[in-house]
């Protein structure tokens, strides 16, 4: 993590990578077999900037490479006997890597000393990601 402060700004950038091990989720939960979860590396860099005392914004790109996952495909099933042939769909899991990136903007406001409000959208970013259009985020921190 690396982040600093000048003046009313403060950027920020954050790395990291998440190892996975064995679990019956990535295998079969009814044969109790387990697979391999797949790794991810994160990353996310935004800045946060104080408007006046009171209220400031934030805006961060959140994205994450997902590794060797299974993933469902639909692919093309030709069967051919004796009533004929034809080309169906089938589904098929790949193992493949791929990117998920977001968006987030927000603002804080502080209602009075030791409590700050935060309200917050997330979005998706290039197709992959969150899946609906924006996810909002409201919350009450409260300092002692």
């Amino acid at each position: 993590m690396l982040s600093f402060s000048y003046k009313h700004v403060s950027p920020h950038l954050n790395l990291g990578y998440q190892w996975n091990g064995q679990s019956v989720l990535a295998g079969d939960v009814t044969t109790q077999v387990k697979a391999d979860l797949p790794d991810r590396i994160m990353f996310a860099w935004g800045v946060d900037s104080g408007i006046n005392e009171r209220l400031s914004v934030a805006f961060d790109f959140l994205a994450d490479r997902v590794r060797s996952s299974p993933q469902l495909a639909i692919t093309p099933l030709t069967v051919s006997g004796p009533l004929g042939s034809g080309v169906f769909q089938d589904l098929t899991f790949l193992s493949t890597s791929y990117w998920i990136s977001n968006g987030s903007a927000g603002l804080k406001f502080a209602l009075r000393e030791g409590l700050l409000a935060n309200f917050n959208v997330r979005f998706n970013i290039g197709g992959r990601g969150s899946r609906t259009a924006r996810l909002p985020l409201v919350g009450l921190e409260c300092t002692f």
